[in-house]
């Protein structure tokens, strides 16, 4: 049995303002070990147009392979990300909560990675999807 569930529907939209969609919605996956339900909680409340399943870090290539990701945050290195996610963060697991980020064929690295960061690069990558919705 996989451990995949969708957010964006559990989470309420009332008020909130939501253009029709031109094209699918834009496809989060989460696969972190410990704080995957906080994260995607929260991006599926903050983003609700977002479409965001988490995903146990092991079944992530898996998921992958069967459906593609617009953005793919995780926290093992896994060498199915860079070759089937078009963006990508990585969680480092050092205690000193940073994270290397690759949109677009760049990639850097953010000295302190929150919730604010998490949600940023959510719309940067929104911002740079083909067939874009405003």
């Amino acid at each position: 049995m996989r451990n995949e569930r969708t957010l964006s529907s559990d989470i309420s939209q009332e008020g909130s303002a939501i253009s029709p969609r031109r094209s699918s919605p834009l496809r989060v996956v989460v696969a972190t070990e410990d704080s995957r339900d906080p994260i995607a909680l929260a991006l599926a409340f903050q983003r609700p147009q977002v479409d965001v399943v988490q995903i146990a870090p092991h079944d992530l290539a898996c998921e992958l392979s069967r459906r593609s990701a617009d953005l793919v945050i995780h926290d093992r290195p896994n060498p199915a990300v860079p070759v089937l996610a078009v963006a990508w963060i990585r969680l480092l697991i050092d205690g000193a909560s940073r994270a290397i980020v690759h949109i677009c064929g760049q990639e850097w690295e953010l000295a302190v990675a929150g919730m604010k960061d998490l949600l940023d690069t959510v719309d940067l990558v929104a911002r740079n999807r083909p067939n874009a919705i405003p």
